[in-house]
């Protein structure tokens, strides 16, 4: 791989820990190979490091590159030194960072800086590491290479210098130990030691706590294998632990190290964002974004627009607006990012009229202006003719609900006819536009399903379609049965030229096809019009509650008219098509009114009823 291709691989695929090696063996092979600017290594290493911080080999790789480059100069031991610092900041707080710290005790031991050594190990046993019980002793030992004077802070000397006792206090503490003229001394030392051990003995109880957690991570690298179901809950019970025990900074780190592994899983991404809008730390929440959208998982639809939340919120509308077309290059055929950007010019110049009340009329000019110009962006860059579509009933929706003006809606709508008369969707908005109007302009609605169901560019089947709607609506809002009748007629003839082959009037079921009209059948939960628990569907209905008999429908056929005297003495009840004989069923008698013991008796079929004689 040729050096130049470093840098731009770095920048496409950042953050991800195996690259740092790819990073590393490039620049080997090519300072192997040939000569090459020494500046320009430095600039990939810069790259590598910004890219992947969490890399203790390409840290170490850096600092090495760095001592031969600064061998011998005045200025090479502050800078080498800076780097092993800016190292530490990066990845000092991992469980497995030993390394990168011995290596930079053992350079400040190589050069004489004691104190720089010492102070090295004390910051390094505040922190739980894999080999901690060593750096405390390491720590010990560098204590008693020079004057503890030398070793510490003057403040810390001089206060520990303090506490020294007389020296009958010292015999009865030391007990046979006489202290003689290093007494003062060596008290400091141990004292410094010893003050030092506790510091150790917190450090290995937090070791321990995070222990089975270190231990458990089996890939703490990336890949682009899936990482097994027990390896994420333990990445997730671990940072969970670390939210619970409340120190940010290794929140923070545990969520990064955190990400190298669960780059591709959303839910850590996330939780760590959740974390950090707690927090309020706007500067990580923003990079986050930047990282998780442009590399990671530029196809999550959900985390773009999250991201132009949290701009937009921030009052920072280029950052918005910038994330939104971040994320329509990683998506151009995703409308709902579409439709934030349009949101977003509308709530953005809404702000600004709202500001500056002096005209108001203007002011709302110019918002509609600049909502239209990012509508027609749309429309005309959409790749897609369905998305175009989709746009343009969105550009009619916007003259109609927000300014009320729908002959610009309808002129719009008719705009897209021109492009495809056959459109479903803008014929239907058509309609709807004209539905919308109140009060109701019937002959103006009734016009417009004419002049659709007329069209030649229509099939039958679709012109059915809206003369179904056509005669839902007169149905409900006609004057004129005539134009009822008219509207049905038609229908029936047209159901003739569709693909069911077959007349039929509206409401009739296709025994093949099932309904293919606006009614729905008894019980449904869909179809036209909505309206679920309101209206009785068509079909027998049961009998309030409290007067449904012991089966329903009611064993008779049909009961006969009621005399003056009760009922007729020679009805016989009749079993109803599809039920027992009268008396074989184990269900309760009926409870209806008018039931009674004397009914349970068979007789003889009645002569032929004569209604007249009955009530006269």
């Amino acid at each position: 791989m040729p050096l130049m291709a470093v840098p731009n691989l770095l920048h496409r695929r950042p953050w991800k820990e195996n690259r740092a090696g790819l990073s590393v063996n490039v620049v080997k092979s090519e300072t192997a190979t040939r000569e090459r600017s020494v500046s320009y290594f430095t600039v990939v290493l810069e790259q590598g490091v910004v890219a992947c911080p969490l890399s203790v080999e390409l840290w170490t790789f850096y600092v090495d590159f760095s001592k031969e480059r600064y061998k011998g100069t005045v200025a090479g031991e502050g800078r080498i030194r800076e780097i092993y610092e800016r190292a530490i900041a990066a990845v000092g707080l991992d469980f497995k960072s030993d390394e990168l710290w011995d290596v930079y005790a053992q350079w400040e031991r190589s050069l004489g800086q004691h104190r720089n050594v010492v102070g090295i190990y004390e910051r390094l046993i505040r922190i739980p590491t894999l080999h901690y019980r060593r750096h405390f002793d390491e720590l010990q030992q560098s204590l008693l290479v020079a004057s503890v004077k030398e070793l510490i802070s003057a403040e810390e000397y001089e206060t520990l210098l303090a506490s020294v006792p007389e020296k009958e206090s010292m015999e009865l503490m030391f007990g046979q130990e006489k202290m003689k003229g290093e007494d003062a001394e060596a008290f400091v030392r141990n004292m410094a030691i010893e003050s030092r051990r506790t510091l150790y003995k917190e450090t290995e109880k937090e070791a321990s706590k995070r222990w089975a957690f270190e231990e458990n991570i089996r890939r703490p690298y990336f890949h682009v294998r899936p990482l097994e179901n027990n390896q994420l809950k333990n990445w997730n019970d671990y940072l969970d632990f670390e939210i619970a025990e409340g120190q940010q900074n290794r929140i923070v780190f545990l969520f990064e190290r955190c990400l190298v592994a669960c780059a591709l899983y959303e839910d850590f991404w996330r939780k760590y964002i959740g974390y950090l809008t707690i927090e309020s730390l706007t500067d990580y929440i923003r990079y986050a974004y930047q990282r998780v959208c442009t590399y990671h998982l530029p196809s999550k639809t959900g985390l773009h627009l999250d991201w132009a939340t949290f701009e937009e919120m921030q009052g920072n509308i280029a950052g918005a607006t910038a994330a939104l077309q971040n994320g329509l290059r990683h998506l151009p055929n995703k409308a709902i990012l579409s439709l934030r950007q349009l949101g977003l010019t509308r709530r953005t110049r809404l702000r600004e009229a709202s500001s500056n009340a002096e005209d108001v009329k203007a002011d709302s000019d110019a918002i509609t202006e600049a909502v239209q110009e990012q509508y027609a962006k749309i429309i005309n860059e959409a790749e897609d003719a369905g998305l175009a579509e989709f746009f343009l009933l969105k550009q009619a929706q916007y003259w109609l609900k927000m300014k009320g003006d729908k002959d610009k809606a309808m002129e719009i709508l008719r705009a897209g006819l021109k492009l495809d008369p056959t459109s479903i969707p803008v014929l239907t908005a058509l309609i709807d536009c004209e539905l919308h109007q109140i009060p109701l302009n019937l002959p103006a609605v009734a016009a417009l399903f004419d002049e659709i169901t007329e069209m030649e560019q229509l099939n039958p089947d679709q012109k059915a379609e809206f003369l179904e709607r056509k005669i839902c609506f007169l149905e409900d809002f006609s004057t004129d049965v005539r134009e009822i009748a008219a509207a049905h007629q038609r229908y029936y003839e047209l159901n003739g030229k569709t693909t069911r082959g077959r007349k039929r009037g509206f409401g009739e079921v296709d025994v093949e096809d099932g309904l293919s009209d606006g009614v729905p059948p008894a019980g449904a939960k869909h179809g036209a019009p909505a309206m679920h628990g309101q209206f009785p569907g068509p079909g027998l209905m049961q009998p309030p509650a409290g007067t449904v008999p012991g089966y329903f429908p009611p064993p008779t056929s049909m009961p006969a008219p009621m005399m003056a005297g009760g009922w007729p003495a020679a009805a016989p009840p009749m079993a109803a098509p599809g039920y027992p004989a009268y008396g074989a069923s184990t269900a309760h008698a009926p409870a209806w009114p008018g039931y009674g013991a004397p009914q349970q008796q068979h007789h003889a079929p009645p002569p032929a009823w004569n209604y007249q004689a009955a009530v006269s």
